[in-house]
């Protein structure tokens, strides 16, 4: 007997439940009850356990279920891991809501209106930065007192600071 056949009639019990449609749990369960043929080696003998389980097991109840065997599950992945893909299923899900909630708690914000709203704040900011100079020129030449130009400029500059601050927190409430 070649590998080849020697593989086609025996199966690992894993092997066995992904060929009868059925959970690891339910094979285990099989080969206690002494419905299964086991070679030597600890494989099953996969024609004489179909024929021990087909005469014993009600269809309804783990029996012949090449009808089942045909029409695969939809989310089932190819690799046959039902459980692992609906674990991954359930941790993205979860992820999500936690993602929602935080978003609705106020601690998540949407990365594009929060752009949008630090660039205008940013363009606000370097317009009344720039148009300080024509606000205040024709006053300060006319200062000769360093100390009155160093006040006048602190003001303003204070009062652009302070507008700045109150747009910002505005846009960001």
């Amino acid at each position: 007997m070649t590998m080849t056949e020697h593989s086609r009639q025996t199966m690992t019990q894993a092997e066995f439940a992904r060929h009868r449609g059925v959970s690891r749990a339910t094979v285990t369960e099989y080969k206690h009850k002494g419905l299964l043929v086991m070679t030597d080696d600890g494989r099953v003998d996969v024609a004489a356990s179909e024929q021990r389980l087909n005469a014993s097991l009600d269809p309804v109840r783990g029996g012949d279920r090449s009808a089942a065997k045909k029409q695969p599950a939809a989310t089932v992945k190819e690799d046959g891991r039902f459980m692992s893909a609906r674990v991954e299923e359930l941790v993205a899900k979860a992820a999500w809501q936690r993602l929602k909630l935080e978003k609705e708690a106020g601690r998540l914000v949407e990365k594009e209106s929060t752009r949008q709203a630090a660039f205008t704040l940013a363009r606000t900011a370097q317009e009344t930065l720039i148009a300080i100079p024509d606000r205040l020129s024709s006053i300060l030449a006319a200062e000769s007192n360093a100390a009155k130009v160093h006040a006048v400029l602190s003001e303003e500059i204070r009062r652009v600071c302070n507008e700045l601050a109150s747009g910002a927190k505005e846009m960001f409430e």
